[in-house]
């Protein structure tokens, strides 16, 4: 009879609780393991939008000025496939496709990177778009492509000081110089592994270059600095570094390299030739005769 009675009690609270939780958990499931659209997408596209795109690109119309173009009303302009491709395959269709050629002149030649999404994300962030332009996301407070206004005008010297690692970033972020090149920085000017920065400022302008160095969503980048973002204090003394690089011609390591190298083989024969010339000469040398 207890027994009973318990039971009851327990399938009476199951009831009251299950149609308070029920929605919640279907909810959950829907949103991480559900269909990749609809409200789940287009939040999913919003959050990657803002991680991966926001620092280049705006999506309010009018005259905001960014790396890229504005992109409201991008998915009525172009066909979705090709906006897929060029999100998801970059590289790809700027090398090939004469369209994206074209508008890489338009903006300055400062080639978007590959960011490294999967054609689900990519997909979710045209999922996004599609709903801005629909009208139903009204006018979204993403954040500006600057990065922020900062009013510093930024050292220099300490921008090239963190530049080179002589001075370390506040979070323990790698400094630029192990793969970067910039013209008056260093012999040889730096690595190789990205893009040489001389001309970032001329290229990025000063709101681009803002942007960039807030977000650095780059894919060989991002996992370096997720976690160690750079100050605002960091980014004005870097922007001030790269101002003044602006008006030099950027490294050619090549040449340097060729130089150091000729001059390191003649260094080599010049002292292989003076050990060696000791050595001929007390082998010609007669031997002392004994008396």
């Amino acid at each position: 009879m207890p027994a009973a009675i318990g039971g009851r009690k327990a399938m009476a609270c199951i009831k009251r609780i299950v149609p308070v939780f029920l929605p919640v958990l279907i909810s959950l499931v829907l949103f991480f393991f559900g269909d990749e659209s609809g409200a789940g997408a287009v939040e999913r596209g919003k959050l990657l939008f803002r991680q991966k795109c926001a620092s280049c690109h705006t999506v309010h119309g009018g005259d905001a000025k960014g790396v890229g173009p504005d992109l409201k009303g991008i998915t009525r302009k172009r066909d979705r496939k090709w906006l897929l491709d060029f999100i998801v395959y970059t590289d790809r269709m700027l090398a090939s496709d004469p369209l994206a050629r074209q508008l890489l002149k338009e903006y300055g030649n400062v080639p978007m990177p590959t960011m490294g999404l999967t054609e689900a994300e990519g997909a979710a962030v045209l999922e996004y778009l599609e709903y801005l332009d629909s009208g139903q996301g009204g006018k979204e407070a993403l954040p500006a492509p600057t990065g922020g206004r900062e009013v510093s005008p930024g050292d220099a010297e300490r921008g090239r000081d963190l530049y080179l690692g002589v001075l370390p970033f506040q979070k323990g972020g790698p400094p630029c110089f192990p793969c970067h090149a910039a013209a008056g920085d260093a012999f040889l000017g730096g690595g190789t592994l990205g893009p040489d920065l001389t001309d970032s400022y001329t290229r990025y302008g000063e709101e681009g270059l803002s942007g960039v160095l807030a977000s650095l969503a780059f894919p060989t980048m991002e996992p370096l600095y997720a976690n160690r973002p750079l100050s605002p204090e960091e980014r004005n003394d870097l922007k001030a570094f790269f101002r003044q690089t602006a008006s030099l011609k950027p490294v050619n390591a090549t040449g340097e390299v060729s130089a150091a190298a000729a001059g390191t083989f003649l260094l080599l024969v010049l002292l292989s030739y003076l050990i060696w010339r000791r050595r001929f000469r007390s082998v010609q040398e007669p031997p002392v005769k004994s008396r």
